[in-house]
């Protein structure tokens, strides 16, 4: 089995017409030595090869002029025309997406999110405490807290959001969502109590 390395080389050899040295031999840097050092049999010596490179580069390019001046100036006017209507469309369409920001109402909401903010963690924190007792000091049920409020925090968000916009589909699917991560928190939250969150 060959390795990538090899692999490569062989490959750029078929493209070339080179002839690569075997593959069994000294490794590492001897042997990279030995193959610059001495090319292979049947190689081109290196100004040979970069002559010839050189030759298909300037032929290519003679082709490709060839190909330009079939395009007269009104065909390259008209491309340059195409594309610069396609940037306008293509401007156009992402003006017209572009985001707007919540509703006034939901924006007069979060204003009272945020000023009450400090007090409502306080609130939320007791009642925590309350809630589960010292199993909130352990690594593993602090994760699962900041997990759930995360998650219930964009979840609530997004139902503010769809319920301002007057979208119930969107509204009755978030609610099913919140249920479905309330009972997956319960659920996770009695496994670490009964394990004492070790």
């Amino acid at each position: 089995m060959r390795t990538p390395h090899w692999t490569f080389a062989w490959s750029l050899a078929a493209v070339s017409g080179l002839a690569l040295p075997a593959q069994a031999g000294p490794r590492g840097s001897e042997a990279s030595h030995a193959r610059r050092a001495a090319p292979a049999h049947g190689a081109a010596p290196a100004a040979k090869r970069h002559a010839a490179a050189a030759a298909a580069h300037e032929a290519a390019k003679a082709k490709g002029h060839e190909a330009d001046e079939g395009n007269s100036k009104a065909e390259r006017e008209d491309h340059g025309k195409a594309n610069r209507d396609k940037d306008k469309a293509d401007k156009d369409k992402h003006e017209h997406g572009k985001h707007k920001g919540p509703p006034k109402a939901v924006q007069k909401k979060l204003e009272q999110l945020r000023a009450t903010r400090k007090q409502r963690r306080a609130a939320h924190l007791a009642k925590l405490k309350h809630k589960w007792g010292g199993l909130v000091t352990h690594p593993a049920v602090r994760a699962e807290l900041k997990v759930h409020a995360w998650r219930m925090a964009r979840l609530d968000r997004v139902r503010e959001l769809a319920a301002a916009e007057d979208k119930t589909d969107v509204v009755a699917r978030v609610d099913k969502l919140i249920a479905k991560e309330q009972a997956r928190h319960d659920k996770h939250m009695g496994v670490l109590k009964t394990k004492g969150a070790h």
